[in-house]
């Protein structure tokens, strides 16, 4: 739950738990605004872990492309 100085905001759901990788994934994460009534919801349908990236894949010039 994540609330401000007037009270509730959010309320954060996961389910569907499952380790991949030897990391412990909520399959399906559900962000519900209860100030606005309206909710978000994020299925992982194919996740990768320990992924190699080469040097300079995230610098701030790569991002802008």
């Amino acid at each position: 739950e994540f609330y401000d100085r007037k009270g509730l905001l959010k309320i954060l759901t996961t389910s569907g738990f499952e380790q991949i990788d030897g990391y412990w994934v909520a399959r399906s994460t559900q962000m519900q605004n209860v100030v606005k009534n309206h909710a978000t919801v994020l299925n992982i349908v194919n996740q990768k872990n320990n992924l190699e990236f080469p040097e300079g894949f995230f610098t701030t010039r790569q991002m802008k492309k």
